[in-house]
């Protein structure tokens, strides 16, 4: 899953864009802030950086869109092991769900408390 989040000069902004792949089971490349990959990996998502290398760490979002198209294109070449990847991911990819509703769950109770502390 190819994400273009909706900005890419905030320091970090994660919208419902960065969460659909996330909850969907699928992996993802994410074009955003140059921060959003490392706040994942602070929040504890796998960022498959073994798959997808760590294009990611390039400040400039041009060269990153450009990384993007690069990686898309190798894995287009190989679309008959597609299935095996994905396969291969997704004990990865329920890891990432578990750890997104883990996430929900923590800030709901936190907002749902808000004032009884």
């Amino acid at each position: 899953n190819v994400v273009v989040e909706t900005t890419k000069h905030t320091n970090v902004f994660l919208s419902e864009k960065t969460w659909k792949p996330i909850i969907g089971l699928r992996p993802f490349l994410i074009l955003g802030d140059d921060q959003l990959y490392p706040k994942l990996k602070e929040l504890g998502y796998d960022t498959f950086d073994d798959v997808f290398g760590t294009w990611w760490e390039e400040s400039n979002w041009k060269v990153r869109a450009k990384n993007i198209v690069d990686i898309l294109q190798k894995f287009g070449k190989q679309e008959k092991d597609l299935n095996k990847l994905y396969l291969h991911l997704h004990p990865r990819l329920l890891y990432n769900r578990k750890n997104f509703i883990d996430h929900m769950n923590t800030n709901h109770n936190k907002i749902f408390n808000l004032g009884l502390e």
